[in-house]
This record gives structure tokens, sequence and C-alpha cells, in this order.
């Protein structure tokens, strides 16, 4: 086993930042305590040896390189697997259970009978047929024409206050499971309240059946009294009623209105042009911006994009041109709730200036937009309880183009352990092998540097490519990949001048390839692979006396 030196602490997202950056320092495992615990039980001893074990066997291509500046940057590939960095900022609208709520509520009728009732109730029976118009109070529709519902209960109840038994049923002909109308059955003695409820999930009900037209379900009570012989006294009535709790809907379908669904003002922050970019040019030969609205509702959308420009450091705000100022999105159609339209619009620099804003390397991309529902005019809509609408403002940057004098440089803590086994180590020697199939050259140094940023070493000395650009046609393409290999070699006295390092500094040099010594835009695509392959070599000595 090989001895521990020391470790890098970075974190795992950084990590393939620094493999494509160069070589991390990487040396493994704990033997050379195991070697010290048994120089300490000889006296007068003298011991050498040269251990070597391969370390690293990376395959890398531009999807490991995400980090190689902050942000929020993702990668993606175009059919002809040609890579793009894309950063994208997504505003969303809340849910549809959120948009609509049903509270829970109540409906309660009295009804006391006149003396002709009760006059034919005295002789025998009487039967009372009444129909009410309830409403259905929902938040956030203006009207509301049906309700799928999910869950929640519906109770009815009968409340006899006469000393007469009765009978009956409680019908909701608007109210269907199944197509059937809910239908409760009853049958109860004087002074007694009936007290019944029924999920709700699956129900379907029907509110346009009112003379109202909408927001209103029918209840059709009919109580039949059988005469008990003990009279009528004053107050007696029956209060008929329900309780709605609980309620959610799957879909929901009335006039909505024409609210703002979305209402986004923000900017979208283009790392790769801020700090981890110290200098040098980078030329994106066909940047895009897409702004993609995802609509599930069936709600017809019109996008109101009022601000589209980018933060440039050197003159301020730019506008970028020829963006539409409304876009329509179609709503998904009744028969088919649960899909989701798609639509677009994208600038590039065919029918823009999106090229012009790019090259001058801006900090932000900024909006302002509004997804306005039913914008041409008021109509009836739906919603699904999981609807949301999505806008996603992206910025794509195909990697075809240049890239001349661009410095990397970012930090990552670094932390020495087993200071002592130092004195046990002659020299580490870094054998490396690198096969380079991308047309991006790749210079690296690292810097040594104590906690107040003092620079203590380099890790290579001087600079050096350990990576040359592949071979590119005048088309950009590669031709032919680079393949190098060499040694780097640590010897006792630098690993003592580290012992005090506590931050790595990486500074990275990344130009594209020539072409008959001119640079061209170079193209990068997923099939192209950067391997590493490395190998550590080690001797350790010690020397004790009797």
């Amino acid at each position: 086993m090989l001895p521990v030196i020391f470790k890098i602490t970075v974190y795992l997202n950084k990590m393939k930042r620094f493999l494509f950056y160069g070589m991390a320092i990487l040396i493994a495992s704990s033997c050379v305590k195991d070697a010290r615990d048994k120089f300490e039980k000889l006296h007068g001893a003298k011991w050498s040896g040269t251990y070597a074990a391969p370390l690293v066997n990376v395959d890398l291509n531009l999807n490991d390189a995400v980090g190689l500046v902050n942000g929020f940057a993702q990668l993606g590939n175009y059919q002809n697997n040609l890579i793009y960095l894309a950063y994208d900022k997504k505003e969303y609208s809340i849910w549809g259970y959120e948009m609509v709520k049903i509270p829970d509520q109540n409906y309660n009728e009295n009804y006391a009978l006149n003396g002709t009732e009760q006059t034919t109730l005295t002789g025998g029976s009487f039967t009372l047929t009444k129909e009410w118009n309830v409403p259905l109070t929902t938040n956030g529709i203006l009207e509301a024409d049906s309700v799928y519902f999910s869950k929640g209960l519906l109770k009815p109840y009968i409340n006899n206050q006469y000393n007469h038994p009765c009978s009956g049923t409680i019908t909701f002909p608007d109210v269907r499971l199944n197509n059937n109308p809910i239908v409760f059955n009853f049958n109860i003695p004087a002074y007694t309240q009936f007290n019944a409820d029924t999920l709700l999930n699956l129900v379907k009900m029907n509110l346009t059946q009112t003379s109202q037209n909408f927001g209103e379900f029918k209840m059709q009570v009919s109580v039949t009294w059988t005469n008990s012989g003990q009279g009528f006294s004053s107050g007696d009535l029956v209060s008929m009623g329900l309780n709605i709790n609980n309620a959610n809907f799957n879909r929901i379908y009335g006039l909505f209105g024409s609210p703002n669904l979305v209402d986004a003002e923000d900017s979208l922050k283009t790392e790769i042009f801020g700090a981890g970019l110290t200098s040098g040019s980078v030329n994106f030969d066909d940047p895009r911006l897409k702004v993609t609205v995802d609509n599930n509702t069936g709600i017809p959308l019109e996008l109101q994009t009022s601000v589209l420009s980018a933060n440039v450091p050197s003159s301020g705000a730019v506008n970028i041109t020829n963006y539409p100022a409304t876009f329509n999105v179609a709503a998904v159609a009744f028969a088919n709730a649960g899909q989701t339209i798609r639509d677009s619009f994208l600038l590039t620099k065919s029918n823009s200036n999106i090229k012009t804003v790019i090259d001058q390397k801006p900090s932000a991309i900024n909006y302002k937009l509004k997804a306005k529902a039913n914008a041409s005019g008021s109509q009836r809509n739906f919603i699904n309880a999981n609807s949301r609408i999505f806008v996603n403002v992206v910025l794509e940057l195909p990697f075809s183009g240049i890239a001349a004098d661009v410095v990397l440089e970012d930090t990552a803590g670094f932390e020495v352990e087993s200071i002592a086994e130092v004195d046990y180590v002659d020299w580490i020697t870094f054998r490396v092998n690198i096969e380079n199939q991308m047309p991006l050259s790749i210079g690296f140094q690292g810097y040594f540097m104590d906690s107040a940023y003092k620079v203590l070493d380099s890790l290579f000395q001087p600079f050096r490519y350990i990576a040359n650009a592949a071979t590119v046609d005048a088309g950009g393409n590669v031709v032919q990949s680079f393949k190098d290999g060499y040694d780097v070699t640590f010897d006792r006295a630098k690993l003592k001048r580290i012992q005090s390092a506590t931050q790595l500094r990486f500074r990275a040099v990344v130009p594209t390839a020539s072409f008959n010594g001119s640079q061209i835009p170079v193209k990068i695509s997923t099939n192209q692979h950067l391997y590493i392959k490395l190998g550590v070599q080690t001797k350790l000595s010690a020397h004790e006396e009797f």
C-alpha cells in the first residue's frame, strides 16, 4: 500500500472540474504509519523501498466538465451529438389544487307544517316534497360549472322535531357516481335526527342545472310522517341540509376569467462569463435563446414578454431584438385532459441580435414575462388538480466556436495529513498518459497556498500543457486525437514546503484547436473523450540509530 501524505478536500461537484482542469494530486492509503510503527521497534536499522501502483483510469468528455465555471449550467446534445452549455431559469404557476379551493361548507333549510298539512297528518299521514338549489362555494374560479371530485365527504341530514315518526329520501340528481344520482333513504322516530355521509371520490357534480346555470346543485327531499296520535306543539319543524367537508377535485370546469397565471421578472445568470473566466475570449458561433411554455390546463395562454435584455459589464443593459411581445399557447382539449401542450419561440443569430449580445460576455439575461389566461376574452375552461404552467427561459451555447487565451481559475480547500511521515518519503512521481479527442488544449497549473493565500509552491515547474488539442480539419471537425505521456515528481523538499498549505488554486488555459495556424470555430460532441491514466511511484526510506 502507498503512503497517506495529504488529501484534497473538495465538493463532489468540483471533482470532475479539477480532473478536467488537469491532474489533481492523488496519493493513496495508509502504510507509512505501519512502516513507522515497525521502525520504532528497531534500532540502528537503515531501510528503503520503492512502491508503485495505478491510481486513476478516467474516461471524460465535456459532460463531465459542467463545473468548468461556477453556476447552474447544464449540458445537452443535439441530434448531431454537438454539445451545448445551457443556462436556464424556470418560472411556474401554482398548482391547480392551489388555484381553486373548495372550502368546508354547509346548507340548511327549516320547514314548519302549516295548518292544512297538520290536519292531513292528523288524518293518518302527510308527505312533504321539497327541492332547493344548493350553492357550492369555490374560491379561485368566477363560475364553476362542474366538479370531478378526488376526495371529500357529502353529509346530508334530516332533523325531525315533530312527535311523529317519518321516512323518506334525500336525492341529489346533479351529484352522480357512475352516472347514477346519489340517494339516501331514512326511517326515523319522532324527535330524532338522521345523519348520513358518502365519499365524494370519483363523484361528478353538475352545477349548471338550475336557473342560475352555474355554481348550484339540486337537493330533493321527500318526507312522509305517520300520525302517532301525539298532536303538535309550538315550534315543531323539520331541519334539512348537508355538509361538505375536506373536498378536493381532480378536475373543475367553469369561468376562470383572465388572470396572470405566471408573472415573473428575473435574471438568468451566465456564469461562464463571470468570475471563473478571468481572461481571454470565448466566441460561441451559434448561441440560442429559447423560451418554452408547457401548458397542461384547458386554458389558452398568451405569453406576454415585456423585457428581454442582457447585462453587459462594459455598456449596461442591451436589448435583445425581435422577440415576440405576445405569443399564444393553445389549451388542452377536454378529451385530452392530463396531456401537455408545449410551444416556444427561439432567437438565433439569423433572426435576432443574440450572437452580438453574447459576444459581449453578458453577466445575465434579464426577462419580464406573464402568462395570461384567456387573453382574447372570457371563455369556459378547465384545470386539473395537478395542472401547472411552466415557462422556461434557456440560453443555449453550442460548443461550436473559438476560445483564445481563456484562463479559468478556482480554489479548493487543501488539507495535509500525516505530516510527520514526509520524513520517510524520498520522492513521489506521478506518471500520466493522456489521449485527448477534443479540439481543446488543456494548459494547467496548481498553486499551493497557506491560510493567508501566500503561494508556497506550484504543481508544475514551469507551467505546461498537459494535453494538446486534437487535430481538426478546415470545418472544425476532429480528425486525429492527441496522445502523450510524462512524469511529475515531488521530492522531499517540495513536500515539506507544502505542509502548511490550506488552499490549492487551480489555473487552467483552454484554447481551441487551430487549422493551418489560424483558429477556426471547432465543434465538440459527446463522441469526443479525454482519457487519463494516472499511476504513482514513491520511494520511502528511514535511518534509525540503536
